[in-house]
């Protein structure tokens, strides 16, 4: 009697909700018909062409400061916004090995401001800067290693060209953002301030930038590392990048 060979199950794809605050100037930003766009935006639909084994579901968290309580609630399996690398994040959360993104912060003024030249000049001066960001975290660390020259730091939950905007308007002194930031504030806006570097820039972070993931997603992390590894050697890493910036900002080292 003949049977029936035995049919092999489809593979079980999973579905992987990614997180992105939606502020963040060509990295991920909401269109004006409400569709999602960025280089973030662009790479993570990569990721889901590569890995037929996931299903990524784009989740709008509107701020940077909801994505780690996003990750801890299980709302996120996996999130992004240039999230550069702390020890206090990775100790409650899994980054990838591979950066994507790589752009070192400076300091922005006024093109006529003569008085603000260095990171101690900040002393007394208010400074603009989002909740839990790299940013906030330096300033709130200098604060502490410097009680006789504290900087003034001014809280927003904003986009890095909102907070621009308000130093060349003058109501603040000055920002920390990254150079890309100010390079894209330059030409969408015309938005032209002095940037000043800031010596062993690593205090604040590394200027990398990095997907995070829930504790327990090693597998998704080694899979999308390893997509991150081949669009680097194939190239196509560069040119998605090179859609959204005027530069290759992807590090040539992970």
């Amino acid at each position: 009697m003949q049977t029936d060979s035995p049919v092999d199950p489809e593979p079980e794809v999973r579905k992987i909700v990614y997180g992105f605050p939606g502020t963040a100037a060509r990295l991920n930003f909401v269109q004006n018909d409400g569709s999602y766009d960025g280089y973030e935006i662009s790479l993570v639909k990569a990721l889901d062409e590569r890995l037929e084994q996931y299903e990524f579901e784009l989740y709008l968290a509107g701020e940077f400061s909801a994505l780690t309580p996003g990750l801890d609630a299980g709302k996120f399996n996996m999130v992004g916004s240039n999230i550069t690398w702390k020890q206090e994040r990775a100790d409650n959360y899994l980054y990838s090995e591979v950066s994507y993104f790589g752009s070192p912060y400076v300091i922005g003024v006024q093109p006529d401001n003569t008085e603000i030249n260095s990171l101690e000049d900040l002393a007394g001066r208010h400074v603009l800067t989002v909740t839990g960001t790299a940013t906030a975290i330096f300033l709130e660390g200098y604060n502490e290693e410097n009680p006789d020259g504290q900087i003034l730091i001014d809280y927003i939950d904003a986009s890095a060209q909102e907070i621009i905007s308000q130093v060349v308007t003058g109501r603040y002194d000055a920002c920390i953002q990254n150079k890309s930031d100010f390079a894209i504030a330059n030409e969408e806006h015309g938005y032209d301030l002095k940037m000043i570097e800031i010596p062993d820039v690593e205090r604040i972070s590394l200027p990398n930038g990095y997907f995070l993931f829930a504790k327990g997603e090693t597998e998704l992390q080694q899979a999308v590392d390893a997509v991150l590894r081949e669009m680097k050697a194939d190239g196509s890493l560069s040119e998605l990048c090179l859609q959204y910036f005027t530069m290759d900002l992807v590090p040539i080292e992970d």
